[in-house]
């Protein structure tokens, strides 16, 4: 299961359970089937626990509502609301309820099976448009029309491009320069560290760091602290209420422009359209807002 949050490592050792076709073991509230995808919005009590299983088809769950924690055999996993876990086929899983209450909605598409080539495995990934294409869907589920069918189809297609765009996974170890570059850049996310000054703190020459650094991960140790500051951003926007211009500001960036055309890079729209949209599930008005389609830039934060 891919999912965002923090990551422990514990064995599971459970009887399995082999999940029915929608069946996501919580109370269903609505389900729906836009031909070759199956939708379902689920509603969890307090401290349920749903117990190993496997899913026959790729499918998505959104988190709507509270915060979940997800056990695989090899790793634990924390989500909370705007986070999203993807379910491989016949991964075994199971998921507890952390808080008071929970509700997630989550599809099925077989079609998406052949983008998961190169990432089976993989405990963490940046989403990237994700969020916003599967609100869309859970859009077009609670407001049906003729045209349902066409736009949710159209919406798995540009997912699917967001899935083969993520980096494969490299089978081989990374080395240990590389973890404390990140500590680095996680640990002052809102400075501006040289090339110069992560090669010196790791004794490598500046060249070989920037050629090697892109190659493990994808992007520039820059633009790494950039992404990560606009993760942190992303959460306050679904989060909290904090206004725009201070997320700006507690994310490290110059000004409120900076930010907005940084984040519209990254997610391919504006901070506040982003807010909206992952908060129009709880507003009983429906609005449907253009989010101009970007190709986001790969980067495994």
């Amino acid at each position: 299961m891919l999912v965002w949050g923090s990551v422990t490592r514990k064995p599971m050792r459970q009887p399995v359970v082999i999940g029915a076709e929608g069946n996501y073991f919580g109370e269903v509230l609505r389900r729906h089937t836009f031909r070759s995808v199956l939708a379902a919005e689920t509603h969890y009590t307090q401290a349920s626990e749903i117990p190993p299983h496997r899913h026959q088809f790729v499918g998505f769950f959104l988190v709507l509502r509270g915060t979940f924690q997800t056990r695989t055999s090899a790793e634990i996993t924390v989500s909370s609301s705007g986070d999203i876990g993807l379910h491989v086929p016949q991964e075994l899983h199971s998921v507890r309820v952390l808080s008071d209450r929970g509700r997630g909605f989550s599809i099925e598409a077989p079609a998406l099976a052949a983008s998961l080539i190169g990432n089976a495995g993989r405990s963490k990934v940046e989403a990237g448009r994700l969020p916003i294409l599967l609100n869309q869907i859970y859009q077009e589920f609670h407001h049906t029309d003729t045209a349902s069918d066409l736009a949710v189809e159209g919406l798995i297609l540009q997912i699917k491009a967001e899935l083969m765009r993520l980096p494969q996974k490299r089978e081989s170890q990374e080395p240990a320069w590389l973890k404390q570059v990140e500590e680095l850049l996680c640990a002052d996310s809102d400075k501006r560290l040289s090339m110069d000054d992560l090669a010196s703190a790791c004794g490598l020459d500046p060249r070989y760091l920037a050629n090697y650094f892109r190659l493990l991960k994808g992007c520039t140790p820059a633009e790494y602290q950039r992404r990560r500051r606009l993760r942190i951003a992303q959460r306050k926007l679904v989060e909290t209420t904090i206004p725009i211009t201070q997320i700006a500001a507690e994310a490290g960036f110059y000004d409120q422009s900076h930010f907005c055309n940084s984040f519209k890079r990254m997610y391919g729209c504006t901070p506040l359209g982003y807010r909206q949209v992952l908060r129009s599930n709880r507003s009983t008005k429906f609005t449907r807002t253009c989010i101009k389609s970007k190709r986001s830039m790969s980067c495994n934060v």
